[in-house]
């Protein structure tokens, strides 16, 4: 048994549908988890602590399902957890816990997701929502706790050795146009 702390605030929604822009501009959870992880678990609310839910309309309590296998905690609203569907007021939170001492949200291009049209798209979370009045739109997040997926994170050592790289590249490629043109002129 294991218990989770999982926060996600969501922004920065795209339509992966057709119609318009996201109503709502962020959803954000906070969930205490109690589970086994060895088991798969179906869509329940045993275990689960709503500690905070605010951003959308939903029309069904907030549950969530486990599946050992690729390590994902689904916690969402709708009767099929780890969906969202278009036409009802869904949501979904995609929790990757493969390493239980950082738990990160999945994107669209993790196997196993479905993302409609950014399906395999490193830029989307896999994690949103859909409202009962657009049926035909679905919300994902590009933005999750403040970080863009697009933007991929980068430590101090890995920023100074592409600087690094960087100028070095520039420096080699400056004195090779000084070479050619001696060649030319000579």
């Amino acid at each position: 048994m294991v218990t989770e702390n999982l926060t996600a605030d969501l922004s920065g929604f795209l339509n992966i549908g057709s119609g318009p822009a996201a109503p709502n501009s962020a959803v954000d959870g906070s969930f205490t988890v109690t589970f086994n992880t060895s088991s798969y678990i179906a869509p329940t609310t045993s275990g689960l602590t709503v500690n905070s839910f605010t951003g959308t309309t939903i029309s069904s309590p907030i549950e969530y399902a486990w599946n050992p296998t690729s390590s994902i905690l689904s916690i969402g609203a709708s009767s099929s957890i780890g969906y969202i569907y278009a036409g009802q007021n869904d949501v979904v939170f995609q929790f990757n816990l493969s390493n239980l001492n950082a738990p990160t949200l999945s994107v669209c291009s993790n196997p196993g997701f479905s993302c409609g049209t950014a399906n395999g798209n490193s830029l989307f979370y896999a994690s949103g929502y859909t409202l009962a009045g657009y049926p035909s739109s679905g919300w994902l997040a590009t933005v999750a706790n403040g970080v863009s997926v697009s933007a991929p994170e980068l430590s101090a050592g890995s920023a100074t050795t592409g600087l690094t790289l960087l100028l070095g590249g520039l420096a080699v490629l400056a004195g090779r146009r000084r070479s050619i043109a001696r060649d030319l002129t000579a």
